[in-house]
């Protein structure tokens, strides 16, 4: 495939984000491409196009490093210990962002003992907060051949109330995340309330063997009453405010986080085949609205 300018590709990306915005209010079913758009003209919120040179750290203006490992491994028994600066996540000089997650020992993990891995987690808390619209990045998740337990990168965005101390509810809308395999997962969370259980909602898309480690377009498109997930500008799934019930909570300002997480609850802790380092590579992220 030619290689496209920069600047092309985010052209291209908001056309995008045109097109899935246009079909959103009445998105297709699973698997099925998005129809044209219909004259919509959207604006630029937020985007990076990781354009700087070889070696430096994430813009600070954009983008906040979380470290550490926070309370209980993030809530799921994490293993990795977030580094800031560029140890773990650098721009490569060629216009991407590289989140490497390493063995390697750093800082003191949830189980009280120092934790066996690295790696970064870029968050536009305090940068930048959005309330429906569009959100996409292309991404590549470095996959060696053979699954790679525990290796767990993501895409996705989080209620910026869980900034402020005590605050009760929250929502979280993953974009995509992958536990080093071939299948991807988009998912909704929805608010935790007193007497109501917590409402979770997933949907898969399964890429093939020379499929997973190749460059993906993922995106979401979010409006009061219906938010869908795309995977290279088809649906993945979709799911409106009614069928997720009571504990919808995503009519609230959310900000994006990149990351690469090690082990957990999530997709199992690493074997002895797991491949590290594993890479996250980030060609761009853009919002409109």
């Amino acid at each position: 495939m030619p290689t496209r300018s920069r600047r092309t590709r985010l052209r291209l990306s908001v056309v995008s984000a045109l097109v899935a915005l246009a079909a959103c209010a009445a998105a297709p079913t699973t698997g099925a491409a998005l129809p044209p758009p219909r004259g919509l003209e959207r604006l630029v919120t937020f985007s990076d196009d990781f354009g700087r040179p070889k070696g430096t750290p994430p813009v600070s203006s954009k983008w906040l490093l979380q470290p550490g490992n926070g309370t209980n491994g993030w809530g799921n028994k994490q293993l990795q210990w977030y580094t800031a600066g560029a140890r773990n996540a650098v721009h490569d000089g060629r216009g991407h962002m590289i989140i490497t997650a390493r063995k390697q020992t750093a800082g003191r993990c949830w189980n009280g003992k120092p934790c066996a891995y690295t790696s970064a987690k870029l968050m536009t808390a305090t940068r930048f907060t959005q309330t429906y619209g569009h959100i996409e990045s292309r991404i590549r998740f470095d996959i060696p051949p053979g699954d790679q337990q525990g290796f767990w990168p993501a895409f996705w965005a989080l209620d910026a109330g869980m900034q402020q101390p005590g605050y009760p509810r929250y929502g979280e809308i993953d974009i995509v995340e992958n536990y080093g395999t071939g299948l991807v997962q988009s998912s909704l969370h929805g608010a935790k309330r007193a007497a109501m259980p917590l409402t979770s909602w997933n949907t898969y898309h399964t890429f093939t063997a020379a499929e997973r480690s190749a460059w993906h377009v993922y995106a979401v498109d979010w409006t009061p009453t219906r938010i869908a997930f795309t995977v290279d500008g088809r649906i993945a799934g979709s799911r409106t405010k009614k069928q997720f019930g009571p504990s919808w909570t995503f009519d609230r300002p959310f900000f994006i986080i990149i990351n690469v997480a090690v082990g957990g609850t999530g997709g199992g802790n690493p074997t002895a085949d797991t491949r590290f380092p594993l890479h996250m590579l980030v060609d761009y992220v853009l919002a409109t609205v």
